[in-house]
């Protein structure tokens, strides 16, 4: 009864691990690229915040890009609540993109039109001043 009790156990933590994948696996995390245009959706939630940003291409196609963020904890410890960013805020999203050729990002950084301080990726914090893409 003790083998099938411990086997059990380890079949559970290697279910829970297997969940939780490496960034990697789903975005080229040493490539980076940025798009500008009108937010259209702030979700804080678990286990990745997301983002929804309208672009309009040099063509005029628009598109909305989806951005992967940090858990809501991440978020709402540096202060964000679902308010902070609103529909037809001017924001410029940051990071690696999908493997898939998606418009999805793992966002790294998020600046804003209006001055706000730039906001950093899964670590939630300001980037520093050597961060900041220029536009």
């Amino acid at each position: 009864m003790t083998k099938l009790c411990l086997l059990a156990t380890a079949l559970l933590f290697a279910a829970a691990a297997r969940a939780h994948h490496s960034a990697a696996v789903h975005f080229v995390t040493d490539e980076t690229v940025s798009v500008s245009g009108a937010m259209e959706e702030f979700r804080i939630q678990n286990p990745h915040s997301v983002v929804f940003v309208r672009v309009t291409d040099e063509q005029g196609v628009e598109a909305v890009w989806v951005a992967e963020w940090a858990p809501a904890s991440v978020l709402r410890r540096i202060g964000m609540q679902g308010n902070s960013i609103k529909p037809g805020d001017r924001v410029t999203i940051a990071g690696s993109p999908a493997r898939d050729g998606s418009k999805t990002l793992l966002l790294r950084m998020m600046t804003f039109a209006d001055g706000r301080p730039p906001i950093g990726g899964g670590s939630g914090v300001a980037p520093a001043e050597s961060e900041i893409l220029e536009e």
